[in-house]
């Protein structure tokens, strides 16, 4: 599949230069880190941007980011090189330098840069996490049991490999502050209560919204559907299979031995550090279950989970459930195969007419639907008929609707990179992202699948 196609259709169409007279506007769907880390990429690129944010609920960052604190850390499996793990091998380092200097411009949220111990439990795990401290050694550290405790400043039975660099933040509290200082210095307004229903492509190509049947009088030049797991709610992205995954975490009373945890500590499930009079553990993994509802039940699953990891530990043996003085469930988005959503989005009818079902290749420029005819021309001269490096990529037929979904467990570690490589793409700029993994999250990847399998299967 040629790189060319899984670059979204904006970076062949610049956007008009806003100016006094005329802004763009672009409306943001999602009131979580998605959302938040999307409009403050887009005001550091373009900072006349006229942008609306659409909230379903009255605060942000009140589901999927609605945690008192959540893990900064990579996920580095599979060998330097898988996809995957050359993808947060960029997005962890650049998320922690980006919360840190979101932070320095006087944007306050809770946080500590104080590592993250992620726990060899079992034979398997001490192999793996040793194999990925020697891959990585720029990011994590293998270190003993007796070392893991002294930073954990807790006994722990096993070796682990120490992120030193990660740490936890608040999500809601970035969330809302961040939108705060970007509402005060840029031409950002956030919409509370207001579940966008229905997407509306004009004859022009612009977009309007409908919310609960009204149709919003706004017209916007771009759309960016950051919803999570409901971002596959409208008629344009109803293509994409996004698995919701619930999660409870449960909070603890700081009382117990457990407080005097310095890192973050991952088993099964991780545990933070106290902060606010209260400490976070868990969580619960369901996949396929997209129910927000708290359930005391589930806070014996996560105790039961701690204790059969430290079975042995005393400060994990004394806990019980009536420590347990809070729960927060939330919902999780992810991809079949686990790499993010984002991207231009283009309907399945666009992708049949114009993608080569033996190849997953686009088809030749004059084979194309509403290109530009002088750079077919061209193309014939020049009989390169796959070769889009300098060629104008056609439109899609949903030109400027653009989706970022699937971050799954660590969106916190994600979300700025991919806001800034979507933000790049709307705002025609050169992408972070290598072509492998523009590819690797492009929307359009899971359309040209299912067309080569429907190729074979015919």
């Amino acid at each position: 599949m040629n790189a060319e196609l899984f670059k979204s259709a904006a970076s062949y169409s610049p956007i008009d230069s806003p100016t006094k007279e005329k802004k763009h506007k672009i409306a943001i769907i999602g009131g979580g880190i998605s959302s938040i880390c999307l409009a403050y990429q887009l005001f550091s690129l373009v900072p006349e941007l006229d942008i609306t944010l659409y909230c379903s609920d009255e605060s942000l960052g009140s589901r999927g980011s609605g945690n008192k604190q959540g893990a900064i850390y990579p996920l580095l499996q599979g060998g330097q090189f898988s996809v995957l793990a050359e993808l947060y091998d960029l997005c962890y380092p650049y998320s922690v330098d980006f919360y840190k200097q979101i932070n320095s411009i006087n944007v306050n949220f809770a946080h500590q840069w104080c590592g993250v111990l992620q726990q060899a439990f079992t034979p398997e795990l001490v192999e793996r996490l040793q194999q990925i401290a020697n891959e990585w050694p720029s990011h994590g550290q293998f270190i003993s049991a007796e070392q893991s405790s002294h930073r954990a400043n807790l006994a722990l039975p096993f070796p682990s490999l120490y992120f030193k660099d990660g740490g936890w933040i608040w999500p809601q509290q970035f969330c809302q502050n961040t939108a705060k200082y970007l509402t005060a210095n840029f031409n950002l307004s956030i919409k509370a209560n207001t579940d966008i229903s229905k997407l509306n492509q004009t004859e022009q190509d612009k977009w309007q919204l409908e919310s609960h049947a009204e149709l919003i009088p706004c017209v916007f030049d771009q759309v960016a559907v950051c919803s999570g797991h409901l971002a596959n709610q409208y008629s344009q992205t109803q293509q994409f299979d996004i698995i919701p995954i619930r999660g409870q975490v449960s909070h603890l009373n700081p009382v117990s031995m457990a407080s005097e945890l310095k890192t973050v500590l991952c088993h099964n499930g991780y545990m933070t550090p106290a902060h606010n009079q209260q400490q976070c553990f868990g969580a619960t993994f369901e996949r396929g279950n997209n129910n927000e509802t708290s359930n005391p039940a589930d806070n014996l699953k996560n105790l039961d989970q701690l204790q059969q990891v430290y079975e042995q530990q005393d400060w994990a043996r004394q806990i019980t459930e009536h420590d347990i003085i809070g729960q927060n469930a939330a919902i999780r988005a992810t991809s079949q195969d686990h790499h993010p959503i984002v991207g231009e989005v283009m309907s399945n009818y666009w992708v049949k007419d114009n993608v080569d079902q033996n190849n997953g290749k686009l088809k030749r420029l004059d084979k194309l639907k509403n290109v530009n005819r002088s750079l077919a021309a061209e193309d014939k001269k020049t009989k390169n008929s796959h070769n889009f490096a300098n060629a104008t990529h056609p439109n899609s037929d949903l030109h400027g609707l653009f989706i970022m979904t699937g971050l799954g467990a660590r969106g916190l570690t994600t979300a700025p990179l991919m806001a800034k490589h979507l933000a790049s793409l709307m705002l025609n700029q050169q992408s972070p992202l290598s072509d492998r993994l523009i590819k690797s999250v492009a929307p359009i990847r899971f359309q040209v699948r299912a067309l080569k399998r429907n190729k074979s299967k015919n």
